[in-house]
């Protein structure tokens, strides 16, 4: 019996990703891979100094950002709109903390 290309772990989503994403040239990988690490940084990253700059990456949306989804196989626009919800709020908690702080008499 032959062995299905399926990994038997993990959600079908998944599966599909790892299909979608197996004919990919190794170029495509690695912007993708920098697209995520600056999403990831602009949404979760606890280094305020990193995810302040991938936060300004997004909300810019300048023609590097454009450049890495298009180099990714990404359309920029739909990038750009699944996430500049989140990146919004995550702008807005930092806001918060500096108002907060500078109420409180401290400096950044």
């Amino acid at each position: 019996m032959a062995r299905s290309q399926f990994r038997s772990q993990g959600t079908a989503n998944s599966n599909v990703i790892h299909l979608f994403e197996r004919n990919k040239e190794p170029e495509s990988k690695l912007w993708l891979n920098v697209l995520s690490k600056a999403l990831d940084d602009a949404l979760y990253s606890s280094d305020h100094n990193s995810a302040e700059r991938a936060i300004s990456w997004v909300m810019n949306h300048g023609e590097d950002f454009k450049l890495v989804c298009h180099y990714a196989g990404r359309n920029w626009h739909y990038v750009y709109h699944k996430v500049i919800k989140q990146v919004l709020e995550r702008e807005n908690r930092f806001k918060s903390l500096r108002k907060r702080a500078l109420d409180n008499g401290i400096r950044r």
